[in-house]
């Protein structure tokens, strides 16, 4: 599903997973969650400093790391016209010039 947002404990337990030296993949497996996901959070991981640190980040700490870099829109939405927009407003051809199609020809 595209846009889910993973739970702050499922961030907390992949971090706390990655600091043990567990793989991605066997992260994935074992969450439930998409190897893509886990690389994603393990990249963001060490930006912040998180595997760097002893302790584990807080669950606040994570919310607000991970509302901050929040990404933004694709441009066909920040523009406030979609793609369909434009076909939607195209003129239909006159059904007398539509050429009809024939099966057994």
């Amino acid at each position: 599903m595209a846009g889910r947002r993973t739970p702050v404990l499922d961030v907390r337990e992949m971090v706390r997973r990655l600091k043990l030296g567990q793989g991605v993949r066997r992260i994935a497996r074992e969450l439930g969650t998409n190897r893509r996901t886990v690389a994603k959070y393990k990249s963001f991981a060490l930006k912040v400093g998180w595997l760097l640190r002893e302790e584990l980040p807080t669950a606040q700490e994570i919310e607000q790391a991970v509302a901050g870099a929040a990404p933004t829109p694709p441009r066909s939405q920040v523009a406030g016209r979609s793609k369909t927009a434009k076909s939607a407003t195209r003129p239909r051809p006159d059904a007398s010039l539509r050429r009809k199609r024939s099966y057994f020809a």
